[in-house]
């Protein structure tokens, strides 16, 4: 119903943004992951969307890139996975990765998303490894290439630096925060984790 929006970007916070199109505020849903690539507030910015309504609950969720969309598209496809759940698995873990993981039957890299057990993820497998696997061969490109995200091998780090700074620290803080972030835990890589573990550091600091 609304393929994409682009307008304004007026706020964001780690789950979501507000973008006026035309003088109406739209409240976009979006991974953590693209935080980062998100222009300053007040800059102009278009996201690719997906308009969810159930019963009583309508909400739009936003990426930057369309394959980041098909990607979130495929993941609600499965049974027992909806918008939260999918959100939260491409903001812990690459597009490209995940691919990977589910191509490569995986399961523990897929259970190490939050909130993906085992039978969760023995679903996810049966029911997208063929689907990966076929569009990776007629686009005849391997698998970390389906997704557009700047990420091969995956780090959260660097993503997770700028989305503080969109979030109104500076480089300094930023950098600080996550660098003690991944020295305590150098074997974190989800940059939803890094963010929350660094605003923690930050308020830490504040106080």
């Amino acid at each position: 119903m609304i393929a994409f929006l682009c307008g304004k970007l007026i706020g964001s916070s780690l789950e979501q943004i507000i973008i006026d199109v035309n003088g109406v505020g739209y409240r976009v849903y979006i991974p953590a992951s693209i935080l980062g690539r998100l222009p300053e507030v007040g800059k102009e910015v278009t996201v690719h969307t997906y308009f969810y309504v159930r019963e009583d609950v309508m909400a739009l969720y936003g990426f930057l890139e369309g394959k980041e969309l098909e990607l979130f598209e495929k993941l609600i496809s499965v049974s027992g996975i909806g918008p939260k759940v999918a959100i939260g698995m491409i903001s812990a873990i690459s597009g490209a990765n995940l691919i990977q993981a589910v191509i490569r039957e995986d399961l523990k890299t897929l259970q190490n998303i939050p909130g993906i057990g085992k039978k969760t993820a023995q679903r996810i497998i049966i029911e997208l490894k063929d689907k990966f696997a076929k569009a990776a061969a007629i686009s005849d490109i391997s698998a970390e290439m389906l997704i557009v995200d700047g990420s091969a091998p995956y780090s959260g780090a660097e993503d997770a630096i700028q989305a503080l700074l969109t979030l109104g620290y500076s480089q300094g803080e930023a950098r600080n925060a996550v660098d003690r972030v991944c020295s305590v835990k150098p074997e974190l890589g989800e940059v939803e984790s890094i963010i929350k573990l660094a605003l923690k550091e930050l308020l830490r600091a504040q106080l």
